[in-house]
């Protein structure tokens, strides 16, 4: 997994001769029959292409405004990206290369030579994006695995029934003071302090299991050899901005995506849902994920943040003075507090949220995926919701909304759409970041 960082500069390097390759396109294209209307395809094709690279490409703080016509157009686009984005403009290239072959005086040396340098490079893109969204899977299911070996979710209902509600009443007294934390230059030594923190009394919530993964993260995605490592991203999906820059409220969750955060690519590896998630970015439940803030955007350096947090902060120190509750529970006490865990006092921070697959979504038997409505879902109202948020659209509405953004992008009326996130309570699912925003 070592050279997972330089896989992916090989792959940025292709993108950018690609890119080159279809700017320069047009001329190319410039003496083929008017009649088949060939620039227009390729305009509209390629617009969709550029489109969702320059979205990418842009800094994170400068994400669209959440439920903008440009937010939904990214969204659709991502959630359908091989039959919406890529496959139209890569079967439009290898058709014009196949009419340049059999038409060769429509084409000059140097066109015949950028057409089929971009079907040929557009495979390889395709191929490395699977070889490294592969490579990051495996990582992150390892991750995964030793996270939840390490420590429970506390605020997910199966660990606050069973334990009879002292999971969370521990998250809440050992895990969430400021003061459980040394405030330190170095949010990755933060990381180090709140997971081995989770570590020492065997819960956690969503920022303690993000810590973990980010932990594991740059000991195992660094290269050595070549002094690189690959990217490491803790999204934040508390905030969004409206049209206005001003922040809107999102829920209270965060998750690490690693490799370029919005890229194909990548993988978020949730391990705090009830079954871990670990999936690409295009199939993460979270709508509008280019839209949220962002908590922390590091390369994996090979340090073992865990063993240098240790070094100077005692998770054992702590809990000498702030002694965790014992958690055991018989099956039956556990069933009859069910029964009345709508009144514990930390029940509204209690969630039933079973996976982060967006793929998921509609399979009743999947349970509940992890959205910025079902997160409005806790025991505190017996997991029904609260409050009455618009539903999500469905994908073929959103990549409707995309096609009126592209047909309307020269300035004529765009889609009416609010400028904020569904109404509703944002439960909290986790301490104080373990590191300052920045």
């Amino acid at each position: 997994m070592t050279d997972i960082a330089y896989v992916q500069q090989l792959l940025d390097g292709r993108r950018s001769q690609l890119m080159q390759d279809l700017r320069e396109l047009p001329t190319t294209l410039a003496n083929w029959p008017p009649d088949q209307n060939i620039q227009q395809r390729y305009e509209e094709v390629f617009e969709r292409y550029r489109f969702v690279s320059e979205m990418r490409s842009r800094p994170l703080s400068e994400g669209p405004a959440y439920d903008s016509p440009e937010s939904l157009r990214f969204e659709g686009y991502q959630r359908n990206l091989r039959a919406e984005v890529d496959n139209p403009l890569r079967q439009f290239i290898e058709s014009a290369r196949d009419q340049a072959r059999q038409n060769p005086h429509l084409v000059d040396a140097a066109g015949h030579q950028r057409l089929d340098r971009a079907a040929r490079v557009f495979s390889q893109v395709h191929a490395m994006e699977n070889d490294l969204r592969d490579a990051r899977m495996e990582f992150g299911h390892r991750a995964v695995t030793e996270a939840r070996n390490a420590f429970a979710p506390a605020n997910q209902v199966d660990r606050f029934a069973g334990t009879g509600g002292k999971s969370t009443e521990n998250a809440e007294r050992i895990l969430d003071p400021e003061d459980a934390i040394q405030d330190s230059p170095d949010l990755n030594t933060m990381y180090g302090q709140a997971a081995n923190l989770a570590r020492c009394i065997g819960e956690g919530k969503c920022g303690h299991f993000s810590a973990e993964v980010v932990t594991l993260a740059h000991v195992h995605l660094h290269d050595p050899r070549r002094g690189i490592g690959d990217q490491i991203t803790v999204m934040d999906f508390a905030v969004a901005k409206d049209r206005n820059g001003e922040e809107i409220d999102g829920f209270n969750h965060v998750a690490p995506v690693i490799g370029p955060p919005f890229n194909p690519e990548s993988v978020v590896v949730d391990a705090w849902t009830k079954e871990p998630t670990v999936t690409s970015v295009t199939n993460y439940s979270v709508a509008q994920m280019r839209a949220f803030d962002y908590e922390s955007t590091d390369r994996a350096d090979g340090r073992d943040y865990k063993r240098i947090a240790a070094q100077n902060h005692s998770p054992q120190a702590w809990l000498r003075d702030n002694p965790p509750r014992q958690v055991t529970l018989d099956t039956a006490a556990a069933t009859e507090f069910r029964q009345t865990m709508s009144s514990h006092p930390h029940a509204d921070s209690v969630f039933d949220i079973q996976h982060g697959y967006r793929d998921r979504m509609s399979d009743p038997g999947a349970g509940l995926a992890l959205t910025q409505q079902n997160f409005d879902r806790t025991a505190a109202n017996n997991f029904g919701r609260s409050a009455s948020p618009s539903p999500e659209p469905t994908l073929s509405a959103v990549l409707q909304q995309s096609r009126d953004f592209f047909q309307n992008r020269d300035g004529r009326s765009a889609p009416g759409t609010s400028s904020a996130p569904p109404p509703g309570h944002t439960p909290p699912n986790r301490a104080s970041s373990p590191a300052p925003r920045r």
